[in-house]
C-alpha cells in the first residue's frame, strides 16, 4: 500500500515538473514604433501544431501576457491599422515589440496633423533627408500661412487609394526613390458648396536616425493650393 502511495506521489510530482518545465508565462508590451505609445487591444498569436493558435489580447496600455511553450514557436503580433510582425521565440520570458503603422494609416495621421496644425506630429513622419535640411521649427514656418489657410477649409477627408510605385522622382531633393507608396487623400472642402480636392501623399520605407524602420513622408503639398 505504501509502495502504491509513494508511486502515485512520484507520478504527480513528475507531471507537475513536466507541466511547469515545458511552458511559462511570456509577457511584454506592444508599441507604436513612431510615437512610442502602447497599442491598446493588440493581438498576440502563437502558432501551435495542427494549424491551431494560442491567442491573447493586450490591455489598454499595450501590455500582454501569454502562455509560451519551451520550444521554438512562431509568434505573430497584430493590431488594426498596423503591419503585422512575426518572429520565432523559444525561451524569452519578456518580449517587447514595435509595430509599424500601415501606409494608409501613416497618410491619415499626416493629413490630420497638418489640418490640425500639429506640426510636431507631422514632423515625426518626415523623411530623414528633409529632416536634414528642415528643423522642426523651420518645417512649421514652411507650412504656416497660405497652405495652413487652405487646409482650414477642409471639413473632412478620406483615404481613397493606395498604390505601389516602382519609382518616384523627388524634384525638390533631386533624388529618385524606388518602391514607394502613393496614397490619395480626398479633401472635402466648403467653397460655396461642397468641393473635393486630392492630395497625393508619397511614402518611403526607411530607417530614421534612431534606427527605427517605418514609412516616411517625402514632403509635398497638394497641387490644388
Amino acid at each position: 500500500m505504501k509502495t502504491k502511495h509513494a508511486a502515485l506521489i512520484a507520478t504527480l510530482l513528475l507531471n507537475t515538473y513536466l507541466l511547469t518545465g515545458c511552458s511559462f508565462a511570456m509577457k511584454g508590451k506592444i508599441f507604436d514604433i513612431v510615437t512610442g505609445n502602447g497599442i491598446a487591444k493588440a493581438k498576440v498569436s502563437i502558432k501551435l501544431n495542427d494549424d491551431k493558435t494560442r491567442d491573447e489580447e493586450a490591455n489598454d496600455e499595450g501590455s500582454y501576457r501569454i502562455k509560451k511553450d519551451d520550444k521554438d514557436q512562431e509568434v505573430t503580433y497584430t493590431a488594426d491599422n498596423y503591419e503585422s510582425f512575426t518572429t520565432t521565440i523559444k525561451k524569452d520570458k519578456t518580449k517587447d515589440v514595435y509595430l509599424v503603422p500601415t501606409p494608409e494609416e501613416t497618410a491619415r495621421r499626416i493629413v490630420q496633423a497638418m489640418i490640425d496644425k500639429d506640426y510636431s506630429t507631422a514632423y515625426l513622419y518626415l523623411h530623414p533627408n528633409y529632416k536634414g535640411i528642415l528643423t522642426e521649427e523651420k518645417f512649421r514656418q514652411e507650412n504656416e500661412g497660405e497652405f495652413a489657410s487652405y487646409l482650414e477649409l477642409v471639413k473632412e477627408f478620406r483615404i481613397a487609394e493606395v498604390r505601389d510605385l516602382e519609382s518616384y522622382r523627388d524634384e525638390s531633393m533631386k533624388k529618385t526613390y524606388e518602391g514607394v507608396k502613393s496614397i490619395t487623400a480626398v479633401l472635402v472642402m466648403d467653397l460655396e458648396g461642397k468641393v473635393e480636392n486630392t492630395w497625393e501623399i508619397i511614402l518611403f520605407r526607411v530607417k530614421d536616425a534612431d534606427g527605427k524602420d517605418y514609412w516616411h513622408w517625402l514632403f509635398n503639398r497638394t497641387s490644388n493650393t
